[in-house]
């Protein structure tokens, strides 16, 4: 199976703009597990809870957008295997339409701020992409 090559520029505003989000998710995240003596970090971080995550996820792109579902998706998959990365993304855009998947993996890719993080998250959609095709 042929795979289209697809290239995604890097915008560093809104790399920026990912990283000072990150930190307010992570920082109120963090302030939230103190104030209530919870682990809800190191649960929402964890990748086998992907199937919850992801219901999750699935409604912030109605409400917040794909931009910020794909900075979430970077804070949260940060450190993960490619194969969850790619459960992630398969999890999250089922049932979505061809061209939404590809503007959710454009703002992944333009949310990463490094080289290893972008070919990570590419190689998860062009992974994803034939599993998704059987499942719409």
């Amino acid at each position: 199976m042929s795979h289209t090559k697809i290239s995604f520029p890097l915008h560093s505003e809104l790399a920026g703009e990912g990283v000072a989000i990150a930190m307010d998710v992570e920082n109120s995240v963090r302030a939230m597990d103190s104030l209530y003596k919870t682990n809800f970090y190191h649960w929402v971080r964890d990748h086998q809870n992907i199937p919850y995550i992801a219901v999750r996820l699935q409604k912030l792109s109605n409400e917040a957008g794909l931009r910020r579902l794909a900075l979430a998706m970077h804070w949260l998959a940060s450190g993960w295997p490619q194969s969850r990365r790619r459960f992630l993304f398969q999890s999250i855009t089922f049932g979505w339409e061809e061209s939404k998947c590809k503007h959710l993996a454009r703002e992944l890719l333009l949310a990463c701020n490094t080289s290893a993080s972008r070919k990570s998250w590419k190689s998860s959609y062009r992974e994803a992409r034939p599993l998704h095709a059987y499942t719409t």
